[in-house]
């Protein structure tokens, strides 16, 4: 081809890309007649996590929880207009672009609920005791705990709404010589314990003996050989102070024996009251290092229990359990709460 040919053949070709990206600028003005739409900065990251929404060509303000859009905004970055959910009956829990409010969770038969639905919170419920139901799977039925572990393993948890009973084969080493002296230095220490509550037994008694005008020297011999088993067997029923409700006075009373019954002899006390381990384990999760525990198994106690709930059944679980000393502390300051049952001739 001649040097000729070649220069026009060039000059035709830039022509013809000049004349495409004119024709395209043409129809892009057309289409954009103020020039192309600009991209917010907050699209270009995601909106999923913002407080915005996109509709149509700008950024709504989504509504908060609690609310849902009724109406969309017309202009970026401002609200449009949110509704209320209805109490008791909708919610939402975050900040939303929703058209509607999300249908309150209703417990299944065999859940218990903990709160009831807001319009900011969905139902909290949670499996019935003897049941649970693993967070990491989808529940659609609560499953039963089992009662015990297999032969040869050891318990270390207990069951609870979210897991069932722990079973650990035991592979650890011997007990060693310093594990010997810890039980050891804990007997001790019970020991002193039960020395103190006794001492405290005998002080009592005296006491209630001087009030009332008695004398020691007509005390008969069996009761100088064994006083606290006699004070035990003499103890008189206790009734509610007159024109006191039964109930309410029992609750007053469940202060004093969150003071008195010793710290580690609450499971004990508990499971004498025929409270299972899952009632007693959901009342120490409120507060492990406090009497709020111990409280609260009272209270578990007397909804279990009814009407026919009374102070003296407390009292002599404890006799049961070889805490007279602590009952009959208990009993003497009941005191004024309480008054002594009149025997009958």
């Amino acid at each position: 081809m001649s040097p000729g040919l070649a220069s026009m053949s060039t000059s035709l070709l830039l022509l013809c890309l000049l004349a495409h990206e004119a024709k395209s600028a043409s129809v892009s003005l057309a289409q954009y007649p103020e020039g192309p739409p600009l991209i917010p900065v907050a699209l270009s990251r995601g909106t999923e996590d913002s407080e915005f929404y996109q509709h149509e060509d700008h950024l709504c303000r989504k509504c908060p929880a609690g609310f849902h859009v009724e109406k969309h905004c017309v202009t970026s970055n401002t609200s449009g207009k949110c509704s209320q959910c209805e109490e008791g009956v909708e919610f939402t829990e975050y900040p939303n672009a929703l058209s509607k409010c999300l249908t309150c969770r209703v417990c299944r038969k065999d859940e218990v609920q903990l709160s009831r639905c807001n319009s900011s919170k969905n139902t909290q419920c949670t499996c019935k005791n003897g049941t649970f139901c693993s967070p990491d799977h989808p529940c659609e039925i609560c499953q039963r705990c089992r009662l015990r572990c297999p032969d040869g393993d050891v318990q270390v948890s207990f069951c609870t709404p979210q897991s069932d009973i722990q079973c650990v084969h035991p592979t650890g080493p011997p007990p060693v010589a310093g594990g010997i002296a810890v039980w050891t230095a804990v007997w001790i220490a019970a020991l002193v314990i039960i020395l103190i509550l006794l001492a405290v037994l005998v002080w009592c008694w005296y006491s209630r003996n001087s009030s009332s005008g008695g004398d020691s020297r007509k005390m008969s011999p069996s009761f100088k050989r064994n006083p606290a088993s006699q004070m035990a067997s003499r103890r008189k029923k206790l009734v509610p102070g007159r024109g006191k409700d039964p109930i309410e006075t029992l609750r007053c009373s469940f202060d004093t024996f969150t003071q008195e019954v010793p710290f580690k002899d609450w499971r004990r006390f508990g499971r004498a009251l025929l409270l299972t381990e899952n009632e007693i384990e959901i009342a120490e999760r409120s507060d492990k290092y406090s009497q709020e525990p111990h409280y609260q198994m009272l209270c578990t106690w007397l909804n279990k229990a009814g009407v026919g709930a009374s102070v003296n059944q407390l009292l002599e679980t404890l006799d049961k359990i070889d805490l007279k000393g602590v009952a009959d502390i208990i009993c003497s300051k009941l005191i004024g709460l309480y008054e002594e049952e009149e025997e009958l001739n």
